[in-house]
Formats: C-alpha cells, structure tokens, sequence
C-alpha cells in the first residue's frame, strides 16, 4: 500500500499515470484504494 501512496504522491495524484507507473491495472489501483479506506475507517470507529 505504501507504494501505491507514494505513486500517488508523485504523481500528483493522477490515478491512471500511478497505476502505469506501479505495472497494475486502474482497476486494481482503485481497489487497493478502497480496501486503505476500508480499513482506515475500520480503526476509527
């Protein structure tokens, strides 16, 4: 997941370019996003 923030970083956020970027499709990306969102919203409440 690290890698995925960082790429986003980056790239200034720009999704399409970090998924090329990491060799992962944009549907993965997105997945791997809600599944850090999911779990961010696990440890809050």
């Amino acid at each position: 997941m690290q890698a995925i923030l960082e790429g986003l970083e980056r790239n200034g956020g720009n999704k399409p370019r970090t998924a090329e970027e990491l060799g992962i499709s944009l549907k993965t990306l997105y997945n791997k996003l809600h599944q850090l969102q999911d779990g961010a919203l696990d440890r809050t409440g």
